[in-house]
C-alpha cells in the first residue's frame, strides 16, 4: 500500500444508494484508512521516543552525574516486626519499610534491638532484628545477584511476597548504564590478569583489571559513553 493512500477519509455513500457493493467498498476503504492513520501515529510516537532517548544518552556523561554531599540515615526498632500477626505480614511489612526508604532516598537503615527479652519469634531460631536485617539486605540486592548471595533459608521463607523496589541500581538487562552491580566469578582471564564479573547481562561478562576473590560484590563503572562501543571496563569500585 502506498504511503499516500487514503490520506483523506473515504466518502460515505448516499443513503439513497441501494448498491451493496458501494457500502462494501466504503467499509474496506474506511478500515484501510483507519489502519494507515493508526500506523502513522504509532510510527511518529516511536520516532519521537527514540530521538528523546538518543538525545538524553548523548548529553549525559558520567562526569555530569553528581551525588549528594550528605547521607541520610534512619533508625528502626526491631520490635516493629512483632506488630505483624503472621510470618507473611512480617515479610510484607519489611518490604514496605524498604520501599519507603527507597522512595525517600534513605542511604542507611539502622536496626536496633529494643527487645530486652530478645525472644525468638514463632519458635524460629532467629530474632526479630535478624529477620528484619536479612529482609532489608535481600531487598537492597539487585534481583540478578540474589541467588549468589542469598541461598534458601528460613529468614527469607516468604521473600516471594516482597514487591520489587525498582531502585536506581536495580537495572534491567536492556537499560543503558554508567554503574552496575556485579559479582566476581571464579573464571580467570586468558591473559592471567584481572577478574571476570557477572553484572546480569545474560551471557556477557565484564573483565576488570584487578584480581579479586570470587563471590565478592562490586560496582562496575563504565568508561565508554556510547552504546556502540565495547563494554570492556577499566575501572572498578569495590563495596
Amino acid at each position: 500500500m502506498s504511503n499516500d493512500a487514503y490520506i483523506s477519509r473515504p466518502i460515505r455513500p448516499l443513503k439513497a444508494s441501494t448498491k451493496s457493493i458501494d457500502w462494501r467498498r466504503y467499509k474496506e476503504q474506511l478500515r484501510a484508512w483507519k489502519n494507515e492513520r493508526l500506523k502513522k501515529t504509532l510510527d511518529a510516537e516511536q520516532a519521537e521516543e527514540i530521538e528523546q532517548q538518543t538525545t538524553v544518552s548523548s548529553n549525559i556523561t558520567s562526569q555530569s552525574i553528581k551525588g549528594r554531599s550528605y547521607t541520610l540515615s534512619i533508625a528502626l526498632p526491631a520490635s516493629i516486626l512483632r506488630n505483624a500477626q503472621s510470618k507473611e505480614l512480617r515479610t510484607y511489612l519489611a518490604g514496605q519499610i524498604g520501599r519507603a526508604a527507597c522512595v525517600f532516598n534513605i542511604d542507611e537503615i539502622i536496626v536496633f534491638d529494643d527487645d530486652e527479652t530478645n525472644e525468638e519469634i514463632d519458635n524460629n531460631p532467629f530474632t526479630a532484628s535478624e529477620q528484619l536485617i536479612r529482609l532489608l539486605e535481600y531487598l537492597e540486592c539487585p534481583q540478578y545477584l540474589r541467588k549468589q548471595f542469598f541461598p534458601r533459608q528460613k529468614l527469607l521463607e516468604y521473600a516471594g511476597l516482597l514487591n520489587p523496589l525498582d531502585a536506581p541500581h536495580h537495572l534491567r538487562a536492556n537499560e543503558y548504564w554508567f554503574y552496575r552491580e556485579g559479582v566476581t566469578l571464579p573464571l580467570k582471564p586468558a591473559e592471567g590478569k584481572g577478574s571476570w564479573v557477572d553484572v546480569g547481562l545474560y551471557e556477557t561478562k565484564i573483565q576488570i583489571d584487578k584480581r579479586l576473590q570470587q563471590g565478592l560484590r562490586v560496582t562496575i563503572q563504565r568508561t565508554d559513553i556510547t552504546q556502540e562501543e565495547s563494554l570492556q571496563t577499566k575501572e572498578l569500585q569495590s563495596k
